[in-house]
């Protein structure tokens, strides 16, 4: 599934992670989605009326948070030197890509600058006609975390997408995490007693896409590797259960099966 499109669906209120690629999966790309009717929108799962009409209409909820970052002055030689952006990215293969992006951060000293600032410069340079995995390989950060921020024309600007800055104000202060952490005690699917809050992950049972909120009883401690087993490997957003039913059952009864021998030590003391 394209990520990149899916962001883009997500900008269309309503429209949570599962509807989104619920119309992928219907009509193959959102070029087809966008184009389509009312009534063939409306005949996807959890599309209703209202939501179908917004997608006829284009009426995206556009991302309207600014970001911080601001382009060093000598950086516009570059820019008029790599002349057509496209061109570019059609002309080289993914690792010289990844070589350029590396080699325009190092030049112009934006390695001091924070992940979220070398994102929004590179796609500030190249217009947003850039690879956010390849942009993730160069700034060396979680490859999901380029697509929070877009490229806006008419702003020309890098703004970070609504669905982005509305996912941060449901995250879980640090405080509540610690209250999870000191709660649960390990991950609640494996039993991986973890050394502190930055060794696990506390994991919104209903995911934030769809609304969930950071309260006591819709969080859980899960380790790395079962944080991403309840994504099915795909990051934030998806799960592969139903219901929060659905999470406990899993968690009563799955093993996560990638953790060494000593996490499984840790288990079996635990349920002594």
């Amino acid at each position: 599934m394209n990520e990149e499109q899916t962001s883009q669906l997500l900008q269309y209120e309503g429209v949570g992670q599962r509807v989104a690629e619920s119309l992928l999966n219907r009509f193959g790309n959102i070029e087809r989605v966008e184009s389509a009717t009312a009534e063939e929108l409306e005949s996807v799962d959890h599309v209703g009326p209202i939501v179908a009409q917004r997608i006829v209409n284009n009426e995206k909820k556009f991302e309207n948070t600014e970001v911080g970052y601001k382009l060093p002055q000598e950086i516009h030689g570059t820019m008029s030197q790599l002349g057509n952006k496209k061109s570019v990215r059609d002309t080289n293969s993914d690792e010289s890509l990844i070589d350029l992006y590396s080699a325009i951060l190092d030049r112009y000293d934006l390695r001091q600058h924070t992940a979220q600032e070398q994102i929004s410069i590179l796609k500030h340079i190249f217009h947003g006609d850039i690879n956010n995995q390849h942009i993730a390989e160069a700034v060396g950060c979680d490859q999901n975390y380029p697509s929070r921020f877009k490229w806006n024309e008419d702003a020309h600007r890098v703004l970070e997408r609504e669905s982005s800055s509305r996912a941060r104000r449901y995250q879980a202060s640090k405080k509540r995490e610690v209250d999870v952490l000191t709660r649960d005690g390990c991950c609640v699917n494996c039993g991986y007693t973890p050394s502190g809050i930055q060794d696990c992950v506390v994991h919104h049972i209903h995911p934030v896409v769809d609304g969930g909120l950071p309260t006591m009883d819709n969080l859980a401690v899960l380790c790395t590797e079962c944080h991403s087993q309840a994504h099915n490997g795909r990051g934030a957003g998806k799960v592969f259960y139903d219901s929060s039913a659905d999470f406990w059952e899993w968690a009563k009864t799955e093993e996560c099966t990638s953790r060494d021998d000593l996490s499984i030590l840790r288990r079996v003391f635990n349920e002594l």
